[in-house]
């Protein structure tokens, strides 16, 4: 296991410095022993740059030897940190088990711990040339939390004098510095530090906590609040906490703990110059109807698959499919009935692939024919008590087929399943079975709980900061999305006719090895239909395919359609048509009470035991 750990290292270090550039080295800096050009035997620093880094004008190779050499002193100062890597009690033990010498297990070690930094080093732009960032990101190292900091709709604050600080769980600040970049006038009279912003006076006292807000031309009081700390003098300096007073002064804050940052934004602000560029979309998103969270809906599909194996010898082989769906939900919860027949697509994947798979693949396609013509699969998702039910013979039958021989052969696979537990990761995730949504959810700025693809994309970034606690990053993250965004339905990609509005997907460049992907879509802003087409070819050394698809969807209905055509081999096709409407009673709470139900975790401990 160490060794498969330690290759997938390895074949990361290359991935990663695949993508990394370098300039040829006008003089050599510091390097270590071995030099670092033939830890990966190469003849010469040159090649090394050029066939290993890539070759761009950002990355030199004094840059990568001199971040070599400072690893190779340190893991030579301290060979914890090798034993802590590798897994094992002593270098020499590492260097034994991958069958090579000490000093060379440290160079690889070293070479590295160097690329992953400077691979770090051409993601955040920052160069620190007497680093070891590696270190602290492999955890080889404990990590020394930053200075606390403030950052406002993206940029760092820069406090001149006295720097922000954490006491009793608040971030306080100097509160000129502050209140004068958030654009407040400050002032002092009776005692009291004042604060003018859009026409509010805010004014408190040192070791007192209240707040008073008054209208700034009247004079008038127009709220007392208390604060969430007291404010403090320091050094000539009156700190005040940073989150209560940018609140009060309209901005969303948030807290990065890993990176120290009492981040603040303009959301509101933010918002309007995102909206900017989709007034399109956002026509159409309003042209949506409304839809009554209260109010149980159905959504109804009819499914047909077929495919067409070519066979110019025997003749053509076709395999048809077909399938229904039913879907009732309200609110978080859910009631799924989906019914496919399988065998065929299954009798021809064991033909194609069960050899190459090796697991007799033919023999489990019979083995599983009646469930496989059958294939059922149901869910039941209870908002209210966070409690999922499944049954679905087939999976649960494929899934037994890992146990010991016995077990599997006992075990009982026509049943409800259930899982609880599951609202701390988002519930089921089930997407939306809105026809609209489901329709365009791979390419436009749409959910159904936002109003506008600002909204979205904000929403997006904020939940995704907050899962991955790196709000440092919201401010990039978010304006990164919205381009993304716009270069697939950003205004300036419509052509108007009427109230429909038609842009491109894709374009028509077609690649060197004949590859292309093309098509459009149009969005109707009165009635909030949308139509499209397109099609992907791609083409490799080894295979030959083209993608055709198209869609239509309104308020209540929908159908797609698609196409894959592999050369010589087949062409398989799909169409899904749905229906959704109110529904006269809401999603099933659980199975029926004659339906046995077993707890999933404890069928699966039951199989191995």
């Amino acid at each position: 296991m160490k060794r498969i750990r330690h290759l997938l290292r390895r074949l990361l270090a290359a991935g990663l410095a695949a993508v990394l550039c370098g300039a040829l080295p006008a003089a050599l800096a510091a390097d270590g022993e071995p030099p670092l050009y033939e830890v990966y035997s190469y003849a010469s620093p040159e090649e090394f740059m050029e066939l290993f880094l890539g070759g761009d004008e950002g990355l030199t190779y004094d840059m990568v030897s001199s971040k070599y050499a400072l690893y190779i002193q340190a893991l030579e100062a301290d060979e914890s940190l090798v034993c802590n890597y590798y897994g094992t009690d002593s270098v020499g033990e590492a260097a034994e088990e991958w069958g090579t010498t000490r000093e060379a297990l440290i160079a690889e070690l070293a070479a590295y711990l160097a690329i992953e930094d400077v691979s770090a080093m051409e993601t955040d732009g920052v160069w620190d040339p007497d680093g070891l960032d590696a270190l602290v990101a492999f955890g080889l190292v404990p990590r020394t939390p930053p200075a606390v900091s403030v950052q406002l709709n993206g940029k760092a604050i820069v406090f001149p004098d006295a720097q922000p600080e954490s006491r009793n769980d608040r971030t306080m600040v100097p509160f000129r510095a502050i209140a004068e970049t958030l654009g407040a006038a400050v002032g002092y009279a009776d005692g009291a530090v004042t604060a003018e912003l859009a026409g509010r006076t805010y004014a408190f006292a040192a070791g007192r906590d209240t707040l008073a807000i008054s209208d700034a031309e009247s004079g008038a009081v127009l709220e007392t609040v208390a604060l969430d700390a007291v404010p403090y003098e320091k050094e000539g300096r009156t700190y005040v906490p940073v989150r209560f007073f940018a609140e009060a002064f309209g901005l969303t804050v948030r807290w990065d703990e890993y990176e120290q940052v009492a981040v603040l934004y303009d959301r509101d602000a933010l918002l309007d110059e995102l909206n900017a560029d989709f007034s399109i979309v956002n026509q159409w998103i309003a042209a949506q109807p409304e839809i009554d969270p209260e109010q149980a809906l159905r959504t109804a599909a009819a499914i047909e698959v077929a495919y067409t194996a070519f066979n110019s010898i025997d003749g053509d082989e076709h395999y048809p499919m077909e399938g229904t769906l039913e879907v009732i939900s309200q609110g978080g919860s859910v009631q799924l009935d989906l019914r496919l027949d399988l065998y065929a697509l299954a009798a021809l994947y064991a033909q194609e692939s069960g050899w190459l798979l090796g697991m007799g693949m033919e023999d489990l396609a019979e083995k599983y024919r009646t469930e496989l013509e059958n294939a059922r699969f149901e869910m039941i998702y209870n908002a209210d008590t966070d409690m999922l039910y499944l049954r679905c013979p087939l999976l649960f039958g494929l899934l037994a087929e890992d146990a010991p021989e016995g077990a599997a052969a006992a075990a009982d696979t026509d049943k409800w399943f259930s899982v609880s537990g599951l609202a701390e990761s988002g519930g089921v995730g089930m997407m939306d079975m809105n026809p609209v949504v489901l329709v365009t959810g791979s390419f436009l700025p749409l959910a159904a709980d936002a109003e506008t693809a600002g909204e979205y994309i904000v929403s997006r970034t904020e939940q995704n900061c907050e899962t991955w606690g790196n709000y440092s990053e919201l401010w990039y993250r978010t304006h990164s999305m919205a381009q993304n965004c716009a270069l697939k339905a950003g205004d300036s990609l419509f052509a108007r006719s009427g109230s429909r509005y038609t842009a491109p997907v894709g374009s028509e460049e077609v690649w060197e090895d004949g590859s292309y992907f093309k098509g459009w879509f149009t969005l109707d802003v009165q009635t909030g239909g949308i139509t499209g087409e397109g099609e992907r070819r791609e083409r490799d050394w080894f295979s030959d395919m083209l993608i055709t698809y198209s869609y239509q969807a309104e308020a209540s209905s929908a159908r797609v359609e698609q196409t894959i055509h592999i050369k010589n081999q087949g062409i398989l096709t799909m169409a899904v048509e749905m229906e959704q409407q109110p529904h006269d009673s809401s999603p099933a709470a659980q199975p029926p009470q004659e339906e046995e139900v077993v707890d999933f975790e404890q069928w699966v401990e039951g199989l191995w035991d």
